[in-house]
């Protein structure tokens, strides 16, 4: 079962690290390392907090979350964000999709070709492909969809 403890260092100017987790254990060294610099930053603001499924990035823990003061940090969400992204059905009418045209496409080309150029998706992890139902119904229909010339390879 997951709860809430709180990681921090007495006599410290470091802010305190709430972590959901089953333990502390639980939790990678380089991954409270990495939360624990993010603790010092003299911007941070209250807290910082590591979720479930945290794991260590590259700089900023995954699944860590830091609020700051006055400051906006980009890569704060870490160069492995398309971890644990999935794909979900939404209510957007499809006629919508289709048929709204914007200057790449329809809206819905437009949507993916941002997706795949804005979302990094991680530096090849899997050995084997992983199974997904959503992207194999994708695949199935793929003749449904126009290429979006802006995707393709010269």
């Amino acid at each position: 079962m997951k709860k809430m403890f709180v990681h921090y260092k007495k006599n410290s100017e470091m802010l305190p690290i709430k972590i959901w987790q089953t333990n502390a254990e639980a939790v990678g060294e380089k991954c409270i390392e990495q939360a624990e610099h993010l603790a010092k930053l003299p911007f941070a603001h209250k807290w910082i907090a590591l979720m479930p499924d945290t794991h260590a990035g590259k700089g900023m823990p995954i699944g860590g979350v830091i609020a700051c003061e006055n400051v906006v940090i980009p890569n704060a969400v870490g160069v492995d964000i398309g971890c644990g992204m999935a794909y979900v059905q939404t209510d957007i009418p499809v006629s919508l999709l289709r048929e709204t045209m914007t200057g790449s496409g329809n809206l819905v080309q437009t949507i993916c070709g941002d997706v795949l150029r804005n979302i990094p998706t991680g530096f090849a992890h899997y050995k084997t492909a992983q199974h997904s139902e959503v992207l194999d119904r994708a695949k199935a229909e793929m003749s449904r969809f126009e290429a979006d010339r802006e995707l393709i390879p010269r």
